[in-house]
């Protein structure tokens, strides 16, 4: 069964921040194996991740891949999910089609089916905790119809096919990888609106969350600029209206100077180098309040 810490972790964060902790659908119909694999025994690094790709031989369709989350108390890693990948040389992208997933950080890798019976556990340890009611009236402010809907949609979400892009540095020591923004859902509840941003008040357990002002979302139909005090960023977006989630993508025009600029430093290793990289050009989901017009990062 997945660990118990885990899952009630997350349904405090469901509950307290009104969002899935999952992302949004991004389902590829790419082709296998399209021309020379780049990424052919290669480790993309951020900060938080490792993806290591297996090296493939001429002609192959596919590979295989291991991704792993930092553990921050001894600095290893631990492993999150195994799968095959794809590639497109013309395109430049590969194709992430998980075959394993493990429920939270230190968890056994479970198929499909596994991982489906310990969200359904959880779902049914919750309800019991809580009432099947006042579970499913919190997860209907989310836009699902029940907790078995989420369920249903956690699991097809944690094993999507995932697109990414894929360039190298000019050096050749360090693999970027950008996902790309999934399809929109619903309609665009944003475009042509200015959001604000939201900053913490108070202490702990007793501070909250308010609107500020200083921090501003102005949307056109595919890009929004982010203002914080004298800090200006443009963003592309996705959106999905029926979960009131926004996905922003920086773009990755800047990455080589980016890069330059942090390598110059010799005594960071690659690793670092590439991860303090890859860091700015990760998908950033949040959830937006129409009403009171308000971004939650």
């Amino acid at each position: 069964m997945a660990n118990k810490k885990f899952l009630w972790g997350m349904l405090i964060a469901i509950l307290t921040f009104g969002m899935t902790v999952a992302g949004c659908n991004n389902e590829s119909n790419e082709p296998d194996g399209a021309g020379e694999n780049a990424v052919s025994g290669k480790t993309y690094f951020d900060s938080d991740t490792k993806i290591v790709f297996s090296a493939t031989a001429s002609g192959a369709a596919s590979g295989t891949y291991t991704k792993s989350e930092k553990n921050w108390q001894d600095g290893g890693y631990v492993e999150t999910a195994t799968g095959s990948y794809t590639w497109n040389e013309t395109a430049n992208t590969v194709t992430l089609v998980p075959g394993k997933r493990a429920t939270g950080s230190g968890e056994p890798l479970q198929t499909k089916t596994e991982y489906r019976a310990s969200m359904q556990a959880w779902g049914d340890q919750v309800i019991a905790q809580y009432g099947e009611e006042a579970i499913n009236q919190q997860f209907a402010t989310m836009g699902f119809s029940s907790l078995a809907e989420y369920i249903d949609y956690a699991v097809e979400d944690a094993f999507k096919n995932v697109l990414y892009n894929y360039a190298f540095s000019e050096d050749d020591k360090a693999l970027f990888l950008d996902e790309q923004l999934p399809a929109n859902i619903g309609t665009n509840e944003l475009v042509g609106q200015t959001y604000n941003g939201m900053t913490w008040v108070g202490e702990g357990d007793s501070g909250h969350n308010e609107k500020d002002t200083s921090k501003t979302y102005v949307f056109t139909a595919d890009t929004c600029t982010y203002t914080n005090g004298s800090s200006t960023e443009t963003y592309r977006y996705a959106y999905n209206s029926k979960m009131k989630l926004v996905i922003f993508k920086k773009p990755t025009n800047d990455r080589d100077a980016v890069y330059t600029a942090v390598a110059s430093n010799t005594t960071n290793s690659d690793e670092y180098n590439a991860a303090q990289v890859n860091d700015r050009y990760i998908l950033l989901t949040c959830g937006y309040n129409k009403t009171a017009k308000t971004i939650n990062k």
